[in-house]
């Protein structure tokens, strides 16, 4: 896709439009292009509120400059020390424009990292245990009377409700799948002075179920809620809200930006002394790339840690293929009848 609109970027910001230009030149330097962007659209007491938009997939040194052009002066500061200390994740930057006061934003990434690598990113923000190693570390930003204010915010993700490591659910996840099995489902929570508690839920819809879960989401819209992003709407790429249900917030990718993903999480994986990978398969249809296809399927992988050797990974990919293959014999669409118990070596199966 292209360079960023400077439109999309001022409408989004509103009233604080005038830094449109500087933080132009901040995403043009970084060579970040539009399929980075993400709008979400807030919905609540019937009302819709947009100007929150994040750019995703860009390094700390530039989330940090995003944050700078805002207007939260973070040079030479304890937080920016802290964050250029914590592990080498792609990060995501934005803002939320729709308030009384602008909000800035800044996310480390680690959805796609090892537990090792997320225990130690926790650690890096001096995170209570219970924390453990979160998907994702989120900071909200603030400029008070009494100078930066900083929410912590930590995000964990499972496969499914029965996965999910919390008795509190909210009943409305369950109303809005239905029987539709999400791509996964994220929980959101605050770190406040030590103390954690759950901020929001949420879900990550696979395309074909996203019309039909729409349709169960109270006061949804679908036109009142796109007049609210400016860009052409293209993916929805998750639906959330807080616990007690007294709001929701969609978040959509621009058009051409890419399709909803089948999983968030790996269905395995896999390491060495080097590193660790993780394997993903996923139905072809709806799946435009990947490392190699079955008859079915579509396998890929992403390194979560360190650098494996090339060779041991084409190994692993090779002998996943196979694993898939014997279960299409029998099963063509149940992955978890894949048996992936005795990778080659040197892998050894790992948890995520």
């Amino acid at each position: 896709m292209g360079p960023i609109d400077a439109r999309v970027i001022r409408e989004s910001l509103g009233r604080w439009g005038d830094v449109t230009d500087a933080l132009c030149a901040v995403l043009r330097d970084s060579d970040t292009r539009s399929d980075a962007l993400e709008a979400s659209v807030r919905h609540r007491a019937g009302a819709f509120v947009g100007h929150r938009m994040m750019i995703e997939g860009v390094d700390a040194a530039t989330a940090l400059a995003v944050l700078n052009v805002l207007g939260f002066d973070l040079q030479e500061s304890p937080f920016a020390e802290r964050v250029a200390r914590a592990p080498e994740l792609l990060a995501i930057a934005g803002w939320d424009a729709g308030g009384a006061e602008l909000v800035g934003k800044l996310y480390l990434n680690g959805s796609d990292a090892s537990a090792a690598v997320r225990a130690e990113l926790a650690r890096a923000f001096g995170l209570p245990a219970e924390a453990g190693a979160p998907h994702l570390i989120g900071f909200n930003l603030l400029r008070g009377g009494t100078g930066l204010a900083i929410e912590t915010k930590i995000y964990d993700q499972w496969a499914s409700l029965a996965e999910c490591a919390d008795d509190d659910v909210p009943p409305f996840l369950a109303d809005w799948l239905g029987a539709a099995v999400p791509a996964g489902l994220v929980r959101s929570r605050v770190v406040d002075d030590g103390k954690i508690s759950t901020k929001a839920w949420f879900v990550a819809p696979r395309a074909n179920d996203v019309a039909e879960i729409l349709t169960r989401v109270s006061g949804f819209d679908g036109d009142r809620a796109r007049t609210c992003v400016p860009f052409k709407t293209g993916v929805l790429k998750s639906i959330g809200g807080p616990p007690d249900g007294s709001s929701w917030t969609l978040y959509f990718k621009p058009e051409g930006a890419g399709d909803a993903p089948h999983a968030l999480d790996p269905v395995a994986c896999f390491g060495t002394e080097e590193g660790e990978v993780g394997l993903y398969v996923a139905p072809n249809e709806g799946t435009p790339r990947a490392y190699v296809r079955t008859a079915h399927h579509a396998l890929s992988y992403r390194v979560r840690e360190g650098q494996p050797a090339s060779g041991e990974i084409e190994a692993l990919m090779t002998w996943a293929e196979t694993r898939v293959r014997a279960c299409e014999e029998t099963s063509p669409v149940e992955l978890s009848a894949i048996d992936l118990r005795q990778p080659p070596a040197p892998w050894c199966p790992r948890d995520h």
